[in-house]
């Protein structure tokens, strides 16, 4: 490795303790100012008694082959009170002390340098002495057993400190402590040969098993983030590996037997430990060549990847350091690119473990987007997170929320304000769904008069569920959102600047710990910050969306009266149909689009029914045409033919700049979302509109929908859409129309050759924003098209042979872009035209009585999985794409009694050292299968396989990928089964064992449990569940009603299809959630025309 590109202005001191010059000399004044500053907040695990200055770590002993490795850490401390005589640290239950040693090897655990007694406690120990199984009692038993813990390592000082400790000098904590085998927060990847030697490819890392750090788990230390410090790392590894670490590197030299090389790291910016990582392997590492300050590493194989991946990523720095008026807070950054990591992005100080997915070449286009705004959010989490870091476990929402801000305001920037609103508005369905099933999100509980409505605490990282954080973040992103367009964009910029230019200022204060504080931020602080810059007291917003909970949910009609020349508007909400809603009281924006122009108005929501008068501006006018002014300033010539003479109104929009937390179902005539459709410019309103159309099929909307894919105007995502609601549409309208179906016409429009439209044109994609457009319109329409249906619900036998042919008529050879995601959209389309067969032959039931269509796909499939195996595609997209097909093939074939359902074919694919997504993609289809599957005897191997792999696999990315996706699909046939039915209480009874025996196990990782609990909450509830119980508790005791929240089932597996691609467009409308808009739902032509 070329060192000399990544070393700093620092004086080689190779051996010196390089942080003596700045480890602050402690006089009594700072001393005082420290103790005024140490919070008194129980959020977190707060240790108010010493102060850590700075941590020395050295890691010795790398071995792959016993996955283990040796740390000494020497930790500076300050007290804070006089008399201290016990010092509590972090320790993770993998973190085997001296006394835990195998007799051949020695360890000490010092205080200045004197060998002193120490105890490890475990607060989790209760809940193996637990005998009911009872989620309620859990989270109450383990919240308040982790909130009265100070740390699991309690070190007694020795007689000979307490002078020290009484005058508060500064004292020195020495231990040694061995790692191995471990299953928290550091993952080995390695394989050996025969002969017993390491393949290259090797490499370790650092990641978070729990949702805010694992530190712990590798390093004593004060796992809490604002227990901030200097950091010096060392590193001892053998010749062929690399070192990457948190802070500067500033030495590298040999070992006395030049076997080994030793890394020297150091960080002077004062970090927590929670942000402190590494990585260790057989790294290349590749300088940015217009900033070299970046350097990613990656294995050596890997370099071309890296080189094109990260090639912008120099423009990410330039557009956030203005962005923020901030230089960036660390002296370099380091991105290592790494298999097997659970999260695609996981942030320490200076440094980013990447997910090896990300990485692309410069043939292909479907992820540059997705990965460049990875790679976005991974520098945003530098600067808060890492640098401006939360007091307090309970303030991370703060800290996150404003990382994936600035990330949004990127993705505004460079992929357009269109993009962005999108995946606002998917985050906020995301948000909304999350809190209909499961509860309310609150961004802030406050300690005092806190009341637990989930079935778990939130107020504490290790007891609170990984999906309910993820919402909790993407909630945060909205709200900060909110914030932003409350202030405006320049004083929402002041406030984020004003908080890092103090955190700045602070962090040069190395010899200053009193001033450390102020590089943590709190609510309370964040929002005193946005007064002193605004001026602007915000009661009302941080009750409303930060220390409540909840969405709002309304229902808007309206009327025109005529004489008064008014809309007669009504307003209702229904917040106690489920327990995710709030009764909103306030502003709400209502936009009314006239003839005369685009006219805003406020009104006042007091109720949860209100009724509202809004004046016009226009009168309604006879005319066929008119120029209309929209409210983006242009004028359009609109047909007014198919309005309503009387009213002058266009459309109606509520809350159209997602100011809300809600979601809004409209009732206005067809007419006006058809209009809405075509004028109005917002993505949003085009989205809402077409999905209204979807359930009101007519002609003209056929029509205007063709319109839609057609214009090159609309947001391509718009385009896309459409081709699936036009699809939906032709399905719902009587067989009227002669000759190929519209789709097929417009593909052969605009991808077919001249002389022959059938075949398509060879591949020839260009990276420019139009022909992209038509890039991902050539990936939706053969999928919408594969969506037809015949009067007798068949696909259309003209559209399986035009699929076919573009299948095998598809030429790439003159392409520079790889096709491999189109032909997985075809494979993808192919499947999609099956569908059950009605007649079922019960005599005939074997494999050679398909149909010669099935049995034409079904060969089509097999061999595009074969080929991929041998050949594979990029991120083995086709490979996985024929998986999905053939599982949803077996799914319709299993429907008419065909083939049995044998899941033998997707666990040969599931097993370990096959690639991850693949891995992913064959354990979803099986997580799918247990979800719909009615046997308990087909379930009960299945399940119990898939939970062994969540405790026992290797990789830390298929633990959690399988408990969270269980947890979201669960076993439906254990919820639902009968109580007279012996193999199902068998079943059910095992699972509950099994669920439980890890949930109280104290070894079990914190995510994991999170998941473990969310999938008993699902299947049993909060209470102890009725199988568990003996006879008589059976008798005296009602089952509690269950979180049971059944996924509409459409077509086979419609519910997985696109969930591999980035720019896949199908958004499931909203299921009706409650009488009302059911009715709404249920509305036809007639009430609407």
């Amino acid at each position: 490795m070329t060192n000399s590109r990544m070393e700093v202005d620092i004086p080689s001191t190779s051996g010196a303790n390089i942080l003596h010059p700045v480890v602050p000399t402690m006089n009594e004044e700072i001393l005082s100012a420290v103790r005024r500053e140490s919070p008194q907040d129980a959020s977190s695990f707060h240790n108010c008694n010493f102060r850590v200055l700075s941590q020395f770590v050295s890691i010795t002993d790398v071995n792959f082959k016993e996955r283990s490795f040796s740390v000494f850490t020497e930790l500076s401390l300050a007290p804070l009170h006089p008399e201290l005589r016990q010092i509590s640290l972090n320790v993770g239950p993998d973190v085997i002390l001296p006394n835990e040693f195998p007799e051949s090897v020695t360890g000490r655990v010092t205080v200045n340098d004197e060998d002193v007694e120490y105890i490890r406690k475990d607060p989790l120990k209760i809940l193996g002495h637990k005998a009911e199984q009872s989620l309620h009692r859990l989270s109450h038993d383990m919240y308040d057993e982790l909130e009265d813990s100070e740390g699991e390592l309690l070190i007694n000082v020795p007689e000979s400190c307490y002078v020290l400790m009484d005058e508060q000098k500064v004292i020195k904590i020495g231990i040694d402590i061995k790692v191995v085998n471990p299953k928290h927060g550091i993952h080995f990847v390695s394989s050996f040969s025969d002969d017993g030697t390491l393949e290259s490819g090797a490499h370790m890392y650092t990641y978070r098993s729990s949702i805010l750090s694992s530190t712990r788990h590798w390093l004593p230390c004060m796992d809490t983030p604002d227990q901030l410090c200097l950091w010096r790392i060392e590193v001892t590894v053998g010749l062929m590996f690399t070192v990457v670490a948190s802070g500067e590197l500033f030495d590298t030299e040999y070992t006395a037997d030049l076997q080994e090389k030793i890394y020297h790291y150091q960080l002077l910016v004062p970090t927590s430990a929670i942000n402190i990582g590494f990585a260790i392997g057989c790294f290349t590492p590749i300088v940015h060549p217009d900033m070299p300050e970046i350097t990613s590493f990656a294995l050596p194989s890997l370099y071309p990847l890296v080189k094109h991946t990260t090639s912008t990523i120099d423009r990410v720095f330039e557009y956030f350091e203005e962005l923020l008026s901030c230089r960036f807070p660390f002296s370099s950054y380091k991105q290592v690119f790494v298999y097997q990591v659970p999260d695609e992005v996981t942030a320490y100080t200076g440094l980013s473990i990447l997910s090896l997915t990300l990485l692309y070449h410069k043939k292909i286009l479907d992820v540059v987007q997705m990965t460049r705004q990875c790679l976005a959010y991974a520098v945003a989490q530098q600067f808060f997170g890492c640098f401006v870091t939360a007091t307090c476990w309970l303030d991370i929402w703060l800290v996150s929320s404003l990382a994936r801000s600035v990330t949004g305001m990127f993705v505004e920037r460079f992929f357009g304000f269109s993009e962005n609103l999108f995946q606002i508005n998917k985050m906020l369905n995301c948000v909304s769904d999350y809190e209909t099933r499961w509860g309310k999100i609150i961004l802030r509980p406050s300690n005092t008069n806190y009341k637990q409505y989930l079935h778990f605490d939130a107020r504490n990282p290790y007891t609170c569920s990984p999906l309910y954080a993820d919402a909790l973040f993407k909630k945060g992103h909205i709200v900060m959102r909110m914030l932003n367009q409350r202030l405006g964009k320049e004083s929402f910029l002041q406030v984020i600047q004003k908080v890092l230019s103090v955190a700045m200022q602070a962090s040069q204060l190395q010899k200053e710990p009193a001033h450390w504080q102020h590089m943590t931020v709190s609510t309370e602080s964040f929002f005193r910050t946005v007064s002193s810059v605004t001026g602007q007291e915000l009661p009302t917003f941080l009750e409303q969306w930060i220390h409540n909970g909840g969405h709002a949910k309304f229902w808007v009609q309206y009327s025109f009266n005529r004489k008064r020349n008014m809309i007669e508007l009504e307003v209702k909400q229904e917040p106690s149909t489920n327990r995710g809603r709030q009764s909103y009281v306030g502003p709400l924006i209502v936009v009314v689009q006239e003839l005369d122009g685009s006219f805003t108005h406020t009104i006042q929501i007091d109720s949860n029914h209100s009724k509202h008068d809004l004046q016009c501006h226009s009168k309604g006018r006879r005319q066929k045409k008119k120029k209309i002014p929209l409210s983006t300033g242009e004028e359009l010539e609109i047909d007014l033919a198919n309005m309503d003479p009387d009213s002058p109104v266009l459309w109606i929009r509520v809350d159209p700049d997602l100011l809300l937390l809600r979601k809004v179902n409209i009732q206005q005539p067809v007419y006006q979302w058809e209009y809405m459709l075509k004028y109005e410019r917002d993505v949003l309103a085009q989205l809402q509109a077409l999905d209204i159309l979807q359930r009101f099929p007519s002609p003209h909307a056929r029509a205007i929908l063709i319109e839609t894919i057609e214009t090159e105007a609309f947001f391509y995502r718009v385009r896309c859409r459409a081709a699936y609601i036009l699809a939906e549409v032709v399905n719902k309208l009587p067989e009227t129309w002669l000759g190929p179906p519209a789709l097929m016409i417009l593909f052969k429009k605009f991808f077919g050759c001249k002389s022959a439209p059938h075949i398509p044109k060879p591949n020839n994609f260009v990276a420019t924003s139009a022909n992209l457009q038509l890039y991902f319109l050539m990936h939706a329409i053969p999928q919408a098209l594969a969506r037809l249906r015949s009067s007798s619900n068949s696909a259309l036998a003209e559209v399986h042979q035009f699929l076919i042919g573009l299948i095998k008529y598809n030429d790439n050879t003159v392409n520079r872009y790889s096709d491999d995601h189109y032909r997985a959209s075809l494979i993808n389309s192919l499947a999609a035209t099956l569908v059950p067969a009605e007649s079922r032959d019960i005599t005939n039931m074997s494999p050679l009585s398909l149909s010669t269509e099935m049995k034409e796909l079904l060969s089509e499939f097999t061999l595009a999985l074969n080929m991929d195996t041998l050949k594979p595609s990029f991120g083995r997209i086709i490979g996985i794409t024929a998986l999905q097909a053939i599982y949803h093939a077996i799914l319709q074939m299993q429907r008419t009694f065909h083939i049995p359902l044998d899941p033998k074919v997707f666990w040969s694919f599931a097993q370990p050292n096959i690639y991850v997504p693949m891995r992913l993609a064959a354990l979803t289809f099986l997580i799918d299968m247990v979800y719909r599957h009615k046997l308990p005897s087909f379930v009960s191997e299945v399940i119990n396989r898939l939970i062994d792999l969540c405790i026992n696999d290797n990789e830390p990315v298929v633990r959690y990928y399988v408990a969270s996706q269980l947890s979201l699909k669960p076993p439906l046939c254990i919820i639902l089964g009968a109580d007279d039915d012996i193999t199902w209480k068998s079943l059910s009874y095992d699972v509950a064992i099994k669920l439980w025996a890890q949930i109280s196990d104290t070894k079990t990782e914190p995510r994991l449990r999170g998941h473990y609990i969310d999938l008993w909450f699902t299947i049993y509830g909060n209470n102890v569940p009725i199988i568990l119980k003996s006879a008589d508790e059976d008798l005296e005791e009602k089952p509690a009603p269950r979180n049971v929240h059944i996924t509409n089932i459409r077509n086979g597996t419609d519910d997985l299809l696109n969930s591999w691609s980035w720019h896949g467009t199908i958004i499931d409308v909203d299921e009706p959630d409650s009488p009302t808009e059911k009715l709404t739902n249920e509305m036809n032509d007639d009430t609407l025309q």
